[in-house]
């Protein structure tokens, strides 16, 4: 088994950048059946929001094969594992309990559920969206995995389809008042990928795959085992590849996971981990609307049939490459506390190249990261106290070519920041006020930069399952910009009605010391500018979900406020968006089929264009209605069906990128050689 083990780690990267698609296809299957022990099924675990922030799962390990099989009395161990805590309690939590019956692509997809939630959507499978959450994207938003952050250093944004979905147990997504606390960078908006962390009895295996039209396909092979009686591995590789629709349209994309978990004894826990990922994709820039407007009447006929028409980058293509190093030490080491230490080194390489009219276009983005982020928790019965503490030190690479213009960026920089939240239990918890403070220093171009931060939040929780959240705070960031948050919300839950109203706000003030930092090219295939979001942007968002009989009616919508008007609609988000559906849910056949089946509508406004302003200044609202079926069976497999755009509308979001006809994608997820 340590052979094995040893293979995984030498030789799979080398594999997977050097085989073709075809060859890999079955290398998977492969994989797996070197590693086959046959056993009863297994539930992959997951934890609730209460073990997650608590860490009350407690796993009792009893495998005898790990043990001395030659003494009589077997003793068993009984261990309390320690897994990753969420940010914080008051946060949004998407469950992986909800995760696994969504319809979903990649990661960009599971934020959803979210209100205050809207994809600038490229259309064509793999191109690199901009979420929006809270009315911010690109350059506004931290995304951590396990409370580290994934950033590209350069951009300060990620494209979603870099986080290995299946890795993922539970979404946090923080309220905005203190979504800069957790990051070294002072940033709007943080996500927490909280990843699977579950230790089996027996080993333990999972196979996703899903297929879809133009080639669409993903496979993801998932492995669990004890090496040794208190270690413990985990292997994770992913496939995803679409063909060409629309010219140059192509994805292929290779990601892969191993960690190892030792548990030292119940105080103290280590966990080493290693991701790699390769891809190519190929980026056409959208359909071409001005060669369309000199050669048709009518130019939808062509912009929406992928073999008439003409592409704006017929060769331009990107290519990635990521690997990380970690090392986390979760501990108990005090009474009422809980310490998370994390070491870790990350490597990116981000490619692009291509021509237009024989002008040639290219750059490349190559940055190491290495740090540390330490965050210790004390609870008492009168408080609770957060410290977190995060430094880093990067080297970053920028280098393009266009003509005669060719900027050239190098430069490193250490950056440091440290986070205080302390958290009143009043009421017997029902009122329960927060303070926090932070203050980072970032140094780069020979220029230090220090910024601070604070704010103040509360939860009121009162009887009848209604629930209360306000929160304000106030900090700076590197670009030398006040920025001020607000969120106050209201939530009532039963076993037949959940409502929830948030109000947003985001205000950023320029000091006279503001410099434009120097322009990138942000994820988008053709667009320089250094920051995406709004400079300032109020909300309103409402979800209400109630269920009668079998049947669910889930709803979603989100007002913007200043986008009334033609002048000021906003470049970000639309006006308004609305998601809502209505499904059947039941549990069938003796128990076996956990099913939900329904149809969902989305609506999306009218918003002002930014990719295009001088052909488009405005998108128009779009809607579609998806047909979606997903099932358990027997807690060991998850059936999915999607038949999406059913009335086949034409239309886009970010033009010029056609959004993908009607088309069916069907796919499983199956527990096997357990």
């Amino acid at each position: 088994m340590f052979n094995y083990l040893f293979f995984i780690i030498e030789y799979i990267p080398g594999i997977i950048s050097q085989a073709s698609d075809k060859q890999m296809k079955y290398f998977l299957p492969v994989l797996i059946l070197l590693c086959h022990i046959s056993y009863g099924q297994v539930r992959d675990t997951t934890y609730s929001l209460q073990s997650l922030i608590n860490d009350s799962t407690t796993t009792k390990i009893n495998n005898s094969s790990l043990l001395d099989s030659t003494k009589k009395n077997i003793s068993v161990d009984t261990l309390k594992p320690l897994h990753q805590q969420a940010l914080s309690e008051k946060s949004f939590f998407l469950t992986n309990k909800e995760i696994i019956k969504l319809d979903y692509r990649y990661a960009g997809d599971l934020f959803k559920p979210f209100g205050p939630y809207f994809t600038k959507d490229f259309g064509f499978i793999g191109q690199p969206n901009e979420i929006m959450l809270y009315g911010t994207g690109f350059n506004g938003i931290s995304y951590l995995e396990d409370g580290i952050l994934f950033n590209n250093r350069l951009t300060n944004s990620l494209d979603l389809n870099q986080i290995q979905s299946e890795n993922i147990d539970s979404i946090e997504i923080v309220p905005l008042p203190r979504g800069f606390l957790y990051s070294p960078y002072n940033n709007s908006v943080s996500v927490n990928f909280i990843s699977k962390d579950f230790l089996s009895s027996r080993p333990y295996s999972r196979i996703k795959y899903y297929q879809g039209p133009n080639g669409e396909a993903m496979v993801d092979g998932l492995f669990n085992m004890w090496l040794y009686k208190k270690l413990n591995a985990y292997f994770d590789i992913t496939n995803r590849k679409t063909d060409s629709s629309y010219a140059n349209t192509s994805l292929s994309l290779w990601q892969s996971r191993l960690k190892l978990k030792y548990l030292l004894n119940n105080k103290i826990n280590i966990t080493g981990s290693f991701y790699y990922a390769t891809s190519k994709t190929g980026l056409n820039g959208g359909a071409d609307i001005i060669k369309i407007d000199s050669t048709a009447s009518n130019p939808n006929n062509i912009l929406y049939d992928e073999r008439l028409a003409p592409v704006v980058y017929p060769d331009r293509s990107r290519q990635t490459k990521q690997q990380y190093f970690s090392l986390k030490l979760l501990g108990k080491l005090f009474r009422n506390s809980r310490t998370d230490l994390t070491f870790y080194y990350g490597s990116d390489y981000d490619g692009v190249s291509g021509s237009r009219d024989s002008v040639y276009f290219a750059y490349t983005d190559r940055n190491k990261t290495y740090g540390f982020s330490l965050r210790h928790d004390l609870s008492e019965k009168l408080f609770n106290f957060s410290l977190i503490v995060n430094y880093e030190k990067y080297n970053l690479n920028y280098d393009a070519l266009l003509q005669n213009f060719h900027p050239v960026v190098n430069y490193n920089s250490s950056v440091y920041s440290a986070s205080a939240i302390i958290t009143l239990n009043l009421g017997n918890k029902l009122f329960v006020p927060s303070f926090f403070y932070k203050t980072a220093h970032n140094s780069y171009y020979s220029t230090d930069q220090n910024s601070k931060g604070l704010g103040a939040d509360i939860s009121v929780h009162l009887p009848d399952s209604i629930s209360l959240y306000a929160g304000y705070s106030f900090y700076t960031n590197r670009s030398d910009k006040y920025i001020n948050n607000f969120e106050a919300s209201a939530q009532y839950n039963n076993d037949y009605l959940s409502a929830n109203l948030q109000y947003f706000s985001r205000q950023d003030y320029y000091t006279n010391n503001y410099v434009i930092p120097v322009p990138v090219p942000a994820l988008q295939p053709q667009i320089y500018y250094p920051a995406a979001s709004e400079p300032n942007i109020k909300g309103l968002s409402t979800q209400l979900n109630f269920k009668f009989w079998k049947i669910v009616m889930e709803n979603s919508a989100t007002h913007y406020f200043g986008a009334g008007s033609m002048e000021n609609i906003f470049f970000s988000v639309p006006q308004n968006t609305y998601t809502g559906g209505i499904y059947y849910k039941d549990i069938l056949f003796n128990n076996n089929l956990n099913l939900k089946a329904g149809f969902a509508y989305y609506y999306t406004g009218k918003r002002r264009s930014k990719e295009n302003a001088m052909t488009a200044p405005f998108v128009s609202p779009t809607g579609r209605l998806d047909f979606t079926l997903a099932g358990v069976i027997h807690d060991a497999a998850i059936v999915y069906f999607a038949w999406q755009n059913l009335f086949n509308n034409k239309y886009f979001i970010v033009p010029y990128y056609p959004m993908l006809q009607r088309s069916i994608r069907f796919g499983i997820a199956w527990e096997l050689f357990n």
